[in-house]
């Protein structure tokens, strides 16, 4: 057994008697050990994942933001960003791209001078202090590989310092990658003197933080003390959104030839069936390619059929984003759906549902982001007519 593999298992039976922090070791020692990539077959369908993206063959598109964050990470200091996107938009995928060992190689100018620690917290929303300093330790014990040891550091703010002091004079920077960082700035155990803390270790050493949240993150602290910290003014937000057309085309492309499915000819349709979010778009090419498996004699795929399919798994995911809306959102979204006109006084809101590009107004007027959302919607406005008032229903007669 490796002294790497050794310190794993050590982690991992720690974290587990820590209690809560058990998920998020498990997790993060996987990705320890498979930052370099996780070799496998090509599966036959490669648009089935939901989740997120492991292997750097599966992940496309970013390019753009994945350069701007080595640039950041390769200034003196290293510089912290906050990746800021829609549920379902890539961020974690994203994160994970960075962490891998390939990647780090090919864009970090000393990638043996920097020590890459990620940490997710998508199922640790009742983490405390303790469990997440043991967490970052650990994990950084793991990525030095025996080049320095950590692993005596005190489990406290001071332990975390005295690591990258450490660190420091050994010449190594450090950049620590928080996922879902949210669940951290909303729990009430992470008080004002550990923001300041995490800000500390940003200007006086090469420490850099790569976050990722649905919102702003000053907008997602649990007091108002926090939410003005200026722990929060080191980060450069970066706004993950939709594929660029380019992106979505390659998506589309590529996965789909390596399997001898190729679905470029249909690219125009299943772009009009998904819009340009990745997590759709790789929705409906696995219905697509699901089809072609099943009819592989050549014939013309029924995009009704393969319609039908998209529809029936997506509908769940464009009801969370309906009910996400506000009464004026689902109202001007409704209006465009069924080609009214927008009065004046929702003209805004039509302006930031397109910066959030679930309305699309390239090259003509505005539209939900595709045609199946735009079905969605209708049928939501049929509904809601049948739906009697807020006010008739407080005002309904007695046995009316």
């Amino acid at each position: 057994m490796s002294e790497v593999d050794r310190r794993l298992r050590e982690l991992l039976a720690t974290a587990t008697l820590a209690g809560s922090s058990g998920r998020a070791a498990a997790a993060a020692t996987e990705r320890a050990v498979t930052a370099g990539g996780t070799p496998r077959a090509t599966p036959r369908n490669p648009y089935l994942n939901r989740v997120m993206i492991k292997n750097a063959e599966d992940f496309f598109g970013r390019q753009q933001e994945v350069k701007r964050i080595f640039a950041r990470l390769n200034a003196t200091p290293p510089g912290s960003i906050s990746i800021v996107g829609e549920r379902k938009i890539g961020k974690s995928s994203l994160m994970n791209y960075v962490y891998m060992r390939s990647q780090r190689q090919k864009n970090l100018e000393q990638p043996e001078k920097m020590v890459m620690v990620f940490l997710d917290f998508q199922q640790e929303k009742d983490m405390s202090m303790e469990s997440f300093v043991r967490l970052l330790i650990g994990m950084a014990d793991c990525e030095l590989r025996g080049r320095l040891d950590v692993s005596g550091c005190a489990l406290s703010l001071d332990g975390v310092k005295d690591m990258v002091q450490r660190l420091d004079a050994a010449g190594l920077r450090l950049a620590i990658l928080l996922d879902e960082f949210e669940i951290v700035t909303t729990n009430p155990s992470f008080d004002l003197e550990f923001f300041s803390f995490l800000r500390y270790l940003a200007n006086h050493y090469n420490v850099a933080y790569l976050t990722s949240s649905a919102r702003d993150l000053q907008t997602l602290c649990h007091t108002r003390e926090i939410s003005d910290s200026p722990f929060f003014n080191i980060f450069t937000t970066m706004r993950l959104s939709v594929f660029q057309r380019a992106e979505a085309l390659e998506l589309i492309r590529t996965p789909s030839e390596r399997v001898g499915r190729p679905l470029a000819p249909h690219a125009e349709t299943i772009l009009g069936m998904a819009g340009r979010f990745p997590f759709f778009l790789q929705m409906a090419c696995s219905h697509a390619l699901e089809y072609l498996e099943e009819h592989p004699d050549g014939t013309a795929p029924d995009f009704a059929e393969i319609r039908r399919r998209f529809m029936h798994e997506a509908s769940l995911h464009y009801r969370y984003i309906w009910d996400g809306f506000d009464e004026h959102e689902r109202s001007a979204v409704l209006r465009l759906a069924q080609g009214r006109s927008i009065p004046d006084a929702l003209r805004h809101v039509v302006e930031e549902l397109e910066s959030k590009h679930y309305v699309e107004g390239e090259g003509g007027s505005p539209r939900p982001f595709s045609a199946t959302f735009e079905e969605f919607v209708k049928t939501e406005g049929v509904r809601r007519k049948k739906e009697p008032s807020l006010l008739s229903r407080l005002f309904k007669r007695p046995g009316a």
